[in-house]
C-alpha cells in the first residue's frame, strides 16, 4: 500500500508532516501530536522517493542530480499529469521536464525547497 504523507510550513514558521485536510481556503496538517494550520502554498506531498542521504523527496524540494558526461544540474518536483518530475531552468531552453526521477532517485541529493529560499 502507497503511503500519502504531506508536508507544510506551520503559520509559525515550522514544518509541520502528516495527513492533509482542506477546508475552503485552509490547510491543516495533522499528525499524532495534533493538528496544525498550514500556509496552503506550502504544502507538498512525499514522492514516495528518498534521496542518496536517505531524504524524504517532497513536491516542492530542489534536487541536484548528475548525468553521465553532462555537469550537475538543479531541478524542483512538481506533480504533473499525474505523476512528480523534474523540472529544470538550468539548461538552455528552460523549463527542461524530466519524468524518470522515479528511475534514478539514488543519484538526488536534496539541496532545498521553494520555500525556504534555499
Amino acid at each position: 500500500m502507497r503511503t500519502y504523507l504531506f508536508r507544510g510550513k506551520a503559520l509559525e514558521g515550522e514544518w509541520k508532516f502528516g495527513s492533509l485536510v482542506v477546508l475552503s481556503d485552509e490547510a491543516i496538517i495533522i499528525n499524532e501530536t495534533g493538528q496544525t494550520k498550514v500556509d496552503p502554498k506550502t504544502v507538498g506531498e512525499w514522492t514516495g522517493l528518498f534521496d542518496r542521504e536517505s531524504n524524504r523527496i517532497f513536491e516542492g524540494d530542489i534536487i541536484t542530480a548528475c548525468e553521465w558526461f553532462i555537469a550537475p544540474y538543479r531541478c524542483v518536483i512538481e506533480f504533473r499529469n499525474g505523476s512528480f518530475v523534474g523540472i529544470s531552468s538550468e539548461r538552455t531552453g528552460g523549463g527542461n521536464t524530466y519524468p524518470s526521477i522515479t528511475q534514478w532517485s539514488e543519484f538526488y541529493s536534496v539541496i532545498g525547497n521553494i520555500h525556504d529560499k534555499r
